[in-house]
């Protein structure tokens, strides 16, 4: 009951605030994965040329209302949500001499308030970005289903492309619709939305001709990142990233934010501009990181999911194609996939086993699933929390090693076993989660 009054409250707050100060653009961004990238991205391409405010924090039921009205919860005690309640009323004008709100709107459910519906009842976006369609938070969505209309996996993630793309199916203020032609879930859910009478625009990024944002070369290098893209008049944009080694399907999230800059009347020259000189990612997106005996580690602790583990899988062993370094994965749990556990799990396994010479491990799935099937790693280890992953490596990491961390942040918290690792002590404050509400949250863990 509390928690529905508290929803309710932030909810009827965050529609006054818009309607007192709706901006002439309101950018919504769905996906299962990069969806932070997205958005940080189209903060940097669009801030100089127009009055921007972006919710850098929290895309639930909660963090919406919160980052429309400008706030943010430290922790989540009964004490802060008190003073949450209080200053409400008073953030009513937070939107005031705003031209471009962007927010990320994720779902982790069907069902309300964790659906889609629900946050457009909160808020509609003009400008609607579909980034793709994965198997996260695949467990609430397998609900009902039957196996006798083909595989469990293709129907979730048909339901959670479903749900997504109602931040333009559910939504009549929606008027331009840029999304991933490359994705079949997000693709099929499209076709509808062609035969629509609707006003709406349409633009689309991927791999072929007809798409009005191509993702062309991609190459990366112990210094960073380089991708190519050519729109539509045959232009072609090279973006050179350095200090962060991303993914190939980063190719998508840099495509996404390209064609919307296009979109809202920017110039070539001014996005690859804007995008070389003030790109970042949030901590635990794929940062490099120096480590004691010349290691090289690549953070990617935010987060884990399948398609992100391989995705960081390839890249390795794209940088390591000379074979001159020892490859390390320190990797835990990926949580939520529901009846997928097992299978995901285990292919993962089989990947880790063509590519990483050492591998250590924590979290019960990976106990169960990877650690019995890494039968050609040098050394395999389980551990019961990452700190201790991080004790044991400090006095075993081999000289000039590559190391890749990844895994679910829920229990896992893989970011704990880097700091023992860090040449710099202090690069420690660059990992995620280490606000003091978070700190205490892995303290208690360990009791």
């Amino acid at each position: 009951m509390f928690a529905t009054l508290i929803l309710n409250y932030l909810r009827f707050f965050a529609r006054l605030t818009i309607s007192y100060h709706r901006p002439k653009k309101i950018i919504g961004i769905t996906g299962s994965l990069g969806k932070s990238s997205l958005r940080n991205l189209c903060d940097i391409l669009l801030k100089e040329q127009f009055k921007v405010k972006t919710v850098f924090e929290g895309n639930s039921q909660t963090g919406v209302p919160l980052g429309i009205l400008g706030l943010q919860v430290s922790d989540y005690s009964l004490l802060t949500w008190i003073k949450i309640v209080c200053l409400v009323p008073f953030r009513i004008f937070n939107l005031s001499n705003t031209d471009i709100l962007i927010l990320e709107m994720g779902i982790d459910s069907p069902k309300t308030p964790k659906n889609m519906s629900y946050l457009l009842s909160i808020i509609k976006p003009d400008i609607a970005i579909i980034l793709n369609v994965h198997a996260v938070h695949a467990a609430q969505f397998e609900t009902g289903i039957s196996r006798k209309n083909g595989t469990v996996a293709g129907q979730v993630l048909n339901l959670i492309a479903k749900e997504k793309s109602k931040i333009m199916s559910e939504n009549e203020n929606c008027r331009l619709v840029i999304y991933n032609d490359a994705n079949s879930y997000v693709k099929d859910t499209m076709q509808g939305v062609v035969k629509s009478k609707r006003p709406i625009t349409l633009k689309r990024f991927g791999n072929t001709s007809h798409c009005d944002m191509r993702m062309k070369t991609y190459e990366i290098n112990n210094f960073g990142t380089v991708m190519s893209f050519q729109d539509l008049r045959n232009a072609i944009i090279k973006i050179r990233i350095n200090q962060f080694l991303l993914p190939k399907v980063y190719q998508e999230v840099f495509a996404a934010a390209i064609l919307l800059a296009q979109s809202l009347g920017l110039k070539n020259s001014a996005i690859i501009n804007r995008l070389e000189k003030n790109f970042y990612l949030p901590p635990g997106r794929a940062g490099i990181l120096a480590g004691k005996s010349n290691a090289i580690i690549i953070d990617s602790t935010y987060n884990a999911s399948p398609a992100s583990v391989t995705a960081f899988i390839d890249l390795v062993t794209a940088l390591n194609i000379d074979h001159d370094r020892t490859l390390i994965f320190i990797f835990g749990d990926m949580k939520e996939l529901g009846s997928r556990g097992l299978v995901d799990h285990q292919q993962v396994a089989d990947k880790i086993n063509r590519v990483f010479d050492h591998v250590y491990l924590t979290g019960p799935l990976t106990k169960l699933y990877v650690l019995p099937n890494l039968l050609q790693v040098k050394e395999k280890k389980w551990f019961e929390n990452s700190s201790l992953i991080g004790e044991y490596l400090a006095n075993n990491l081999p000289e000039n090693s590559l190391i890749l961390a990844k895994g679910s942040q829920n229990g896992i918290f893989i970011e704990e076993a880097l700091k023992p690792l860090l040449e710099v002590r202090e690069d420690s404050s660059t990992l995620c989660r280490q606000t003091p509400y978070w700190l205490k949250v892995k303290h208690n863990l360990k009791k």
